[in-house]
């Protein structure tokens, strides 16, 4: 998933605790539909960031493009889903009780949650996209290795790549005649 896993879980048993209400059914429905809307905010700018690093961008600024051109969705339907569920917090109606554990993990859950997925989704997404400049680099160096090509009159020539910034350079070099010359018996 695109959130840290203690923002998906923590936010919502507190809630629950800090209002000493029992996990029930009602609060796992909740759980459920702030899954869902929390996800599909970091997908908005995930998705929104890879498209601009296709066209070019870093990884650092398509991330923050991302962020401040999706913000306004994030922030509708994000606002829209709270407010819809302060009345069921707040326990109003016949049988208002019991479907208050529903609302208090709405509220509290968006509340913490839009936190994080506005800040800590951008950082991982940076860490994220240096962990994979990194893997690459060193998949690119493994995959360099001596080649061996054999020349005239059976010596045997050996091209080493090295690759160092941008530039790769590729130089052929033969190996040295034997130091000590062969006795033949005979």
């Amino acid at each position: 998933m695109t959130t840290p896993v203690c923002s998906k879980r923590c936010d919502r048993f507190v809630t629950l605790m800090l209002f000493r209400m029992d996990l029930n059914i009602y609060a796992f429905v909740g759980m459920i539909m702030l899954v869902g809307i929390v996800e599909k905010n970091a997908i908005m700018q995930i998705d929104f960031a890879l498209d601009a690093e296709r066209g070019g961008k870093k990884p650092e600024e398509a991330i923050y493009e991302g962020c401040l051109i999706r913000f306004r969705p994030i922030m509708m339907t994000t606002m829209a889903a709270l407010l819809g569920a302060v009345p069921i917090a707040l326990g109003y109606g016949a049988g208002g009780e019991a479907r208050q554990p529903l609302g208090l993990v709405v509220v509290g859950g968006l509340l913490f949650s839009q936190l994080v997925t506005l800040y800590l989704t951008p950082v991982f997404y940076t860490y994220m996209a240096q962990l994979q400049t990194w893997m690459r680099s060193r998949q690119r160096a493994a995959s360099l290795r001596p080649a061996t090509l054999n020349g005239r009159a059976g010596h045997a020539a050996t091209l080493v790549l090295s690759l160092s910034k941008d530039e790769l350079t590729v130089r052929q070099v033969h190996p040295e005649r034997d130091a000590h010359p062969s006795t033949s018996s005979g």
